[in-house]
């Protein structure tokens, strides 16, 4: 049975990231970890199953990112300069939603992705 359980994960895997989830909705959705979602990735658009660019699709494109900055009158900054303006213990939380083989800058991303579909109401 537990090969049956891992090939109906792999096929809800694939069927969220084909649908346009990321890694850590899938990971959410499925009660699975983040790094259980890339082996999943990895193995199915290694046997061509998905598409490249679905395994890590970026929300924002560089350039978009950086005419909208400019057209709003607004700074980038940076993750040191964030991470310079926090308490110890809020550091240490931070550092702790990290699963294995994610960054910090995964998890600020998902945070900033659940405010926005929390104010839009999605």
């Amino acid at each position: 049975m537990p090969g049956k359980r891992k090939d109906d994960t792999r096929q809800q895997v694939k069927r969220m990231l084909l649908s346009g989830a990321t890694f850590w909705e899938v990971s959410k959705k499925l009660n699975i970890t983040y790094a259980s979602v890339s082996y999943f990735a990895r193995t199915l658009t290694s046997a061509g199953e998905i598409p490249r660019s679905n395994s890590r699709k970026p929300r924002l494109r560089g350039s978009f990112f950086r005419r909208e900055m400019r057209r709003l009158g607004v700074g980038c900054g940076s993750l040191e300069n964030l991470i310079n303006g926090m308490t110890d213990d809020q550091i240490r939380w931070l550092c702790e939603q990290v699963p294995a083989g994610g960054t910090v800058a995964d998890v600020v991303r998902a945070i900033l992705v659940d405010t926005y579909f929390e104010e839009r109401g999605a």
